[in-house]
């Protein structure tokens, strides 16, 4: 049978072939278009709900996590530090597998967008009802079309890819500080809650025993009965605040537990390895220097900033490219009713309507946003840094001022209780000065708290690890290798 090939706008022809032939290609191109991909994936919420809900320190991805970190794998539920409970978070908590796959999309973004548009095939046979006698009663058209594309839009297009890429790597990167950050804070109260609620139970005992004294008094008639309803009014408060400590304990507990991605009873039995809070106040920040580099421009927050600006930057060129049309080239071959024809077609935009002035004013306003947003950026985390400073000044002063306090409640102690070797004082004076000797001490550990605070809005600035120090990575190689090529080109 013969074919004829018809040529229109944008598209060229080919030679003609016998109707197998033509048969078995088309064939072929379906069953290509028709490869076999990735079968579905439903979720389903129960089976992760319980995923979830069997969360462990001891899974076998947290100790192989642990291992690459080169952080020592605790033994049994002993030596979990302050790292070792960042790992484990890095691991468990779906944030940054959700960061992670949001990476992973990105950089096959990267190979999509490097990809030229494929030529478009189409086949109309006809049929002719009242040919000529003698002619063929088919006209079979087969039409291929391909656009050229400028090469500077194909460039932008992967430009913008890899910008994407970069932003949704600092992602998982920000993501992975925020979550370093929230077990240092939820560690840092754990211990704050613990020393309250030891300081809460030393002040309860002493408080009844100054109840026992005060009774003895009231008894022997040498103080009046208001002063027994005081004592007992004073012990039912502080065994009160002793209970709120112990469960300020529990719900800190589980809040460590949140933030490393376990249920609250899997911290039940572990040894926590954390740092003393009375080693903060002897830290002593970075230089002025080295913290307001690190704040200016080694933040994460940032890094996403530019990559974003490089986004925009890479669409303005792609608009501005626009204004160079794309080609459509169909070189070809006719066989009409006998008649055989060379056809050599061209088409391109004609820019009459839309010269893209709009659209690249538009790219071009969005890429000025972008920039100020890098600035703001910068100006807020030089903001931040200040106020951050500020505070860790004054709560160090407010520490060293509770500290003072602290140091001459005690010495008063040591001599009430001189006074009361050389019986020139009773026990319930003795009792007083060390319950006054506590007050100090909870004082001392009220100013550690802000301290510990400030500290924590001082590494949010920075954005590095200040206190306490730690053996992880940076936060640049938290977020993992890149997977792809192209992005560091």
């Amino acid at each position: 049978m013969n074919f004829a090939f018809r040529h229109s706008p944008g598209q060229y022809t080919i030679v003609p072939m016998p109707m197998r032939l033509l048969v078995a290609v088309l064939l072929v191109l379906f069953l290509n278009a028709c490869a076999s991909v990735s079968s579905t994936q439903p979720l389903d919420p129960v089976r992760s709900a319980a995923a979830l809900d069997a969360r462990r320190l001891d899974d076998s991805a947290v100790l192989a996590a642990l291992q690459r970190a080169g952080i020592a794998v605790p033994v049994g539920a002993q030596g979990w530090t302050l790292d070792a409970l960042t790992v484990a978070a890095w691991q468990l908590r779906p944030e940054l597998a959700q960061a992670r796959a949001g990476r992973i999309a990105a950089d096959a973004d990267i190979t999509a967008a490097s990809r030229r548009p494929n030529p478009v095939l189409s086949f109309t046979p006809e049929w002719i009802a009242n040919a000529p006698v003698g002619a063929s009663s088919w006209i079979a058209a087969l039409l291929v079309s391909q656009v050229f594309a400028s090469p500077d839009k194909r460039s932008a297009r992967i430009d913008q890819a890899r910008a994407r890429f970069r932003q949704a790597l600092w992602q998982q990167a920000q993501i992975a500080w925020d979550l370093r950050a929230q077990v240092r804070t939820s560690a840092l109260e754990l211990r704050l809650a613990e020393g309250a609620a030891r300081l809460a139970v030393r002040v309860r005992s002493l408080r009844y025993r100054w109840l026992e004294l005060t009774e003895r008094r009231v008894s022997a008639g040498v103080l009046p009965e208001a002063e027994r309803e005081r004592a007992r009014l004073l012990a039912l408060q502080d065994e009160a605040q002793a209970r709120v400590a112990r469960q300020a304990v529990v719900a800190a507990r589980a809040q460590l537990a949140a933030a490393v991605g376990v249920r609250a009873d899997a911290l039940a039995d572990v040894l926590l390895q954390l740092p003393a809070v009375d080693e903060v106040g002897s830290w002593q920040p970075p230089g002025a220097a080295d913290l307001r580099e690190a704040a200016v421009f080694n933040r994460v927050d940032l890094a996403q900033a530019l990559a974003a600006y490089d986004e925009t930057e890479a669409a303005w060129r792609e608009t501005v490219a626009r204004k160079h049309p794309d080609l459509t080239l169909g070189p070809g071959y006719t066989y009409d009713v006998g008649d055989r024809k060379l056809v050599l077609a061209m088409s391109a935009e004609v820019p009459v309507n839309d010269r893209h002035d709009a659209a690249i004013a538009s790219a071009q306003a969005h890429r000025e946003a972008a920039a100020r947003h890098v600035e703001a950026v910068q100006a807020q985390a030089m903001a931040t840094l200040d106020q951050a400073q500020l505070q860790v000044q004054a709560t160090s002063r407010a520490l060293r001022a509770a500290q003072a306090g602290m140091a001459l409640q005690e010495r008063l102690l040591t001599r009430q209780r001189e006074l009361r070797r050389a019986g020139s004082s009773d026990h319930i004076g003795v009792v007083l000065a060390q319950l006054e000797a506590l007050q100090g001490r909870r004082d001392v550990l009220a100013a550690l708290r802000a301290l510990a605070a400030a500290m924590s809005a001082l590494e949010a600035a920075v954005q590095r690890p200040l206190w306490p120090s730690s053996a992880l990575a940076p936060v640049a190689a938290i977020a993992g290798e890149s997977t792809s090529q192209d992005v560091r080109r």
